[in-house]
């Protein structure tokens, strides 16, 4: 009986000092979708989030490390995307957007872009290209015919002089690059048409062509 009041704490001081010392299994790895593994070893439930310890540093990096991955990692590279949206290349000062023209930068710490007129987006990725319209001119005559293509797209007719006076809008329709007239010109009658393109003219300071003759015209 003596022997057992003295080996009875004896394995029980054995057995916690082993638990002290073996480390606790909590059963989780570095894996898609939150990592893997089994339930941790020793404890069920959750650790609240309260009761893990504050990162100081909060670093900005894109850092990987070879071995020993874990949630500050994780933390890590998403406050260094945060940052390249903040500063997007405009060196910093919190803005989400810059303005460019013709690919350099004219404008940064803007919000928001609004336009007014006449314009046309186009998007090219994660690019808004801006384009205005350009002023073009085109001149008919000794054309007999109710339809004259121009030398562009029209976005929009400025004005369409006959003979030197303003033809009213009821008497022609366009669409793409042709202008149709609701009557027939004569041979002699001079067709000027004013309008606003969005397509790109390689002539510097030109506005379009004169035209002559009828074959291409459809022309009687």
């Amino acid at each position: 009986m003596r022997n057992l009041e003295h080996v009875i704490p004896y394995i029980i001081d054995n057995i916690r000092r082993e638990i002290y010392a073996r480390p606790l299994f909590l059963g989780g790895g570095t894996a898609p979708s939150g990592g893997n593994g089994g339930p941790p070893g020793g404890f069920i439930g959750y650790l609240p989030q309260t009761k893990i310890a504050f990162d100081e540093t909060e670093a900005e990096t894109d850092y990987i490390p070879p071995s020993g991955e874990s949630l500050l990692d994780n933390l890590n590279r998403i406050r260094y995307r945060i940052k390249q949206l903040e500063d997007n290349g405009t060196g910093g000062g919190g803005s989400l957007k810059a303005i460019l023209w013709s690919g350099n930068i004219v404008a940064s710490g803007v919000e928001y872009i609004d336009f007014y007129g006449d314009v046309k987006v186009e998007i090219e990725g994660n690019t808004a290209k801006i384009f205005h319209p350009v002023h073009a001119r085109n001149e008919f005559r000794n054309i007999s015919s109710n339809s004259f293509e121009v030398d562009y797209e029209i976005f929009k007719i400025l004005t369409i002089f006959m003979n030197g006076s303003v033809l009213k809008g009821s008497l022609y329709t366009y669409n793409g690059n042709t202008v149709n007239t609701t009557f027939t010109t004569s041979f002699d009658d001079e067709i000027i048409i004013e309008y606003l393109t969005f397509e790109i003219q390689e002539e510097s300071g030109a506005y379009g062509n004169d035209s002559y003759g009828t074959s291409s015209y459809g022309g009687i």
